[in-house]
C-alpha cells in the first residue's frame, strides 16, 4: 500500500510538471524569461506549477505556445527570522509559437512583455535556434513589396500594446515599432483601436504617416476617431 501511494504521488507530480511545461519534439516550442525588476528572492508559478527562481529571474526552455497562467511571489521577511511568500502579480502571459518571450514585472508598470521570433532550425527533438536577425526592421517592405509591418512582428506588437496599462506607454511603444518596421493603413487601424483617447489616436496617426507604405489609403482612418474634429485635423495635417 505504501509503495502504491508513493508511486501515485510521483505520477501526480510528473503529470503536473508536464501540464505546466509540455515537451513534444517537433511542436511549436518557444522559450520564456521571467524577470522581476526589484531585488529579492522570487518564485514564479506557471499553470499551477511553482519553481523558485535564481534570484529574480527564471529561464524556461521548450515552452508550449499559448496563454499561460502566471503568478509571481516575493519572499517577505518578518519578525524573528520568519517570513512568507507574498503574491505580487497574478495574470496571464501569451507565448507565440517559435518565439522568445521576455516578461519583466515591476510594481509600477506591471508585466511588460517583449517578443522576439525564433528561427525554427533546431531540428527534430531540439528547440528552435534563436536568430535576432530573422525579422529585421523592414520599413514596411518585404521582398521588394509594400506590405507594412511583418505580420508575425505585428501580432507581437499588438500583444504588447494590449499589455500596456496606460495610453502614454502605448504611444511610445507604437511610435518605436512603426518607426523601425513601417506599417500599412489596415494595420494602423487596428493599432488605433487600442487607445482610449482620441488625442492619442491623433498623435500616433500623424506620426505614422511618414512610415506608412500606402499613404493613398489614409482617408480610411477617418472612422477611427470618436470626434469628427480629430479626423478632420488628421486629414488637414497630411494635405
Amino acid at each position: 500500500m505504501k509503495t502504491q501511494l508513493l508511486t501515485g504521488f510521483f505520477v501526480a507530480i510528473v503529470m503536473n510538471f508536464v501540464a505546466a511545461f509540455p515537451h513534444y519534439p517537433g511542436n511549436q516550442h518557444s522559450s520564456l524569461t521571467l524577470t522581476a525588476s526589484h531585488g529579492g528572492q522570487y518564485m514564479f508559478e506557471m499553470n499551477g506549477f511553482s519553481q523558485q527562481s535564481n534570484g529574480n529571474t527564471l529561464h524556461l526552455q521548450q515552452v508550449q505556445q499559448g496563454i499561460h497562467n502566471l503568478r509571481i511571489f516575493r519572499w517577505r521577511n518578518t519578525f524573528m527570522s520568519q517570513g512568507f511568500w507574498d503574491i505580487v502579480f497574478q495574470g496571464q502571459v501569451q507565448v507565440p509559437a517559435y518565439s522568445h518571450v521576455m516578461a519583466r514585472w515591476d510594481q509600477w508598470s506591471g508585466l511588460q512583455v517583449q517578443i522576439m521570433p525564433l528561427n525554427n532550425g533546431g531540428g527534430f527533438g531540439h528547440p528552435p535556434v534563436h536568430n535576432p536577425g530573422y525579422y529585421p526592421p523592414n520599413n514596411g517592405f518585404h521582398g521588394g513589396h509594400m506590405m507594412g509591418m511583418n505580420p508575425q512582428v505585428f501580432q507581437g506588437f499588438l500583444y504588447q500594446l494590449r499589455q500596456a496599462s496606460f495610453d502614454s506607454h502605448k504611444v511610445n511603444l507604437a511610435k518605436n515599432a512603426i518607426r523601425n518596421n513601417g506599417i500599412s493603413v489596415h494595420q494602423l487601424q487596428q493599432v488605433l483601436r487600442e487607445f482610449s483617447f482620441d488625442s492619442n489616436r491623433l498623435d500616433v496617426a500623424k506620426y505614422a504617416y511618414h512610415f506608412t507604405v500606402d499613404k493613398n489609403n489614409y482617408f480610411l482612418l477617418h472612422s477611427s476617431f470618436d470626434f469628427q474634429s480629430n479626423a478632420n485635423h488628421l486629414m488637414n495635417s497630411i494635405n
